[in-house]
C-alpha cells in the first residue's frame, strides 16, 4: 500500500494526472472509499475537469472524509464552476430537504432524544403536568427525525458531470425542456430505465440521462 501511495504521489507531483487517475481506478478496492474519492477529485481538479472533481469531492465529504484540503479543493471547484448553490436556496422545501440530506437521520434522532428527555424531566419535576402536552411535544420532536429517514430513502444528491439537457420524460424521444450546466448540484428521486428525475432546484426540474450525472 505504501508503494502504491508513493506511485500515486509521484504521478501527482509530475503532473501525470491521467496516469494517477488510471492507477486509482485500477486499485479502488485497496482504498478507504472516502480517501479514494478525495484523491480522484483532486486529480480531476488538476485536469480542470471541475464538474467531475466536484462530484468526487462532494462524495468524499458525504462519506465522512473531512479535512481542510478537501474543503479548499471543493471551494475552488465551486468557484471555477460558478453555478447556483442549492445550499443557499431561498425556497423553504428545497432548503429543508437539503438539510435533511446533509445532516443525516442520526443527528435528528439525537436531538429528538435529548429534547424528549428534557420534557420527561420537566414532567417529573411537575413543570409540565399535562400528559397530553407531553405526548404532543414528544411526537413533534420526532417529526424531523422521521422526515429525515424518508428524505434519505427517497432522495439523493447528484452533480451534473457535463453540460446536458433535461427532458419532459424518461427517454430521449421526449422534448428537451432546458439545458443544465456542468457542475450543478441537484436532488434526484426516482430513476426509470436509465433516466433520473431532478426534483430540485426548480430551474432544473425534469428527466436526465443517468450517465450525465454522478449520484451520491
Amino acid at each position: 500500500m505504501d508503494e502504491l501511495l508513493k506511485t500515486i504521489t509521484d504521478h501527482y507531483t509530475k503532473a501525470e494526472y491521467d496516469k494517477g487517475i488510471e492507477l486509482l481506478l485500477s486499485n479502488k478496492d485497496k482504498f478507504d472509499t472516502g480517501l479514494f474519492h478525495y484523491n480522484l477529485g483532486t486529480f480531476f481538479l488538476k485536469k480542470e475537469n471541475f464538474a467531475v472533481a466536484r462530484f468526487h469531492l462532494e462524495k468524499a465529504s458525504k462519506l465522512g472524509f473531512l479535512n481542510k484540503s478537501l474543503y479548499n479543493n471543493l471551494n475552488y471547484a465551486q468557484e471555477k464552476l460558478n453555478v447556483t448553490m442549492i445550499e443557499k436556496s431561498d425556497q423553504i422545501l428545497e432548503g429543508a430537504l437539503y438539510r435533511f440530506l446533509d445532516y443525516g437521520s442520526v443527528v435528528y434522532l439525537n436531538i429528538a432524544l435529548i429534547l424528549g428527555l428534557v420534557i420527561l424531566l420537566f414532567q417529573r419535576m411537575k413543570i409540565i403536568t399535562s400528559k397530553r402536552k407531553v405526548l404532543i411535544l414528544l411526537v413533534f420532536f420526532f417529526v424531523p427525525f422521521l422526515f429525515s429517514i424518508y428524505s434519505q430513502k427517497n432522495y439523493k444528491y447528484a452533480i451534473i458531470l457535463r453540460a446536458s439537457v433535461v427532458r419532459e420524460g424518461p427517454s430521449g424521444i421526449f422534448p428537451k425542456t432546458k439545458d443544465v450546466t456542468a457542475g450543478l448540484k441537484v436532488i434526484v428521486d426516482k430513476t426509470i430505465d436509465g433516466w433520473s428525475f431532478i426534483k430540485y432546484p426548480d430551474a432544473a426540474v425534469g428527466w436526465i440521462d443517468k450517465n450525465e450525472i454522478g449520484i451520491y
